[in-house]
């Protein structure tokens, strides 16, 4: 004859466990461990026109896009690291016209792009902002040429300062009228934030052209959902030995949505399915 008291005390500690597998499964990531969380992000560099009308560089927008893990700890807001190489790409176009009166052509874009590892939290972007740094890898390359003549050059764009307080330098020449004219692009970066963001290009003390972002959290406690970083940039071009300087500003944006642990959807649902047969068991009796 089954004996009834172990029965039902199987019954209890069974319950208890599917409750426990639960409420373990509906923990928030970052409230008493640290956990690897899979992410889908997009990041994206727009490049405003010069504020120099002649010469002028033409404004520019290329991305990228990923996917990996990312390491989570602590909560409200919670911080993260992001493994290099996870997103990468190269965003190349090319019969590319521009219009208004620009004396420069674009033939062709080639942003070969990855990011480097990254870390961000509640005290690593502008103060009292959420962010970090991640810099990028890559070199950027527009081939132009100087409307009408037959001549063409190539700019590279030093991409690493994205996303870091960094500044680099690239020097290229332009091939104008049988000679070459020297050109030197400055990028300038800064770190990732939340927040409003506005990035200032001017020449002459006149002319100034603005662009303007936002960077917003809207990731839970436990850092499931989206991010929204911003980063900005100021490119500047200097062409031939006159000095003549062309300022662009630029904003950086990486988009980022941490997705649910498998590990615990399944617990959640072992402990569901427990609780279940449980109830089953007992209607039957």
């Amino acid at each position: 004859m089954p004996n009834r008291t172990s029965s039902s005390a199987f019954r209890r500690s069974s319950l208890a466990m599917g409750i426990a597998t639960g409420l373990w499964a509906l923990l928030p990531v970052g409230a008493a461990r640290s956990a690897a969380l899979e992410f889908t992000a997009t990041l994206t560099v727009e490049l405003g026109p010069s504020a120099n009308p002649l010469p002028n560089p033409p404004p520019m927008q290329f991305s990228i896009t990923g996917t990996g893990l990312a390491q989570v700890s602590g909560s409200g807001p919670a911080s993260f690291s992001l493994p290099s190489g996870a997103l990468s790409g190269t965003d190349a176009r090319t019969g590319i016209t521009e219009a208004g009166g620009s004396p420069l052509r674009t033939l062709s874009l080639g942003f070969p792009l990855q990011n480097a590892a990254g870390s961000f939290s509640a005290s690593g972007g502008a103060p009292g902002r959420f962010g970090g740094a991640m810099p990028n890898v890559g070199t950027g390359r527009m081939v132009i040429r100087p409307f009408p003549l037959p001549d063409q050059g190539t700019f590279s764009f030093p991409l690493g300062a994205t996303g870091t307080s960094a500044t680099l330098v690239s020097s290229t020449s332009l091939f104008v009228l049988g000679q070459d004219v020297p050109v030197t692009v400055t990028v300038k970066g800064g770190r990732w934030r939340t927040g409003p963001l506005t990035v200032n290009a001017t020449f002459g003390g006149a002319n100034t052209v603005t662009l303007n972002g936002t960077g917003v959290d809207l990731r839970s406690p436990s850092c499931l959902g989206e991010i929204q970083l911003v980063s900005p940039l100021h490119v500047t071009s200097t062409f031939g030995d006159v000095g003549s300087i062309s300022p662009q500003p630029g904003i950086a944006t990486l988009e980022i949505r941490f997705l649910p642990e498998p590990v615990a959807g399944l617990g959640l649902l072992a402990g569901a399915g427990l609780l279940a047969i449980l109830g089953l068991r007992r209607r039957s009796r």
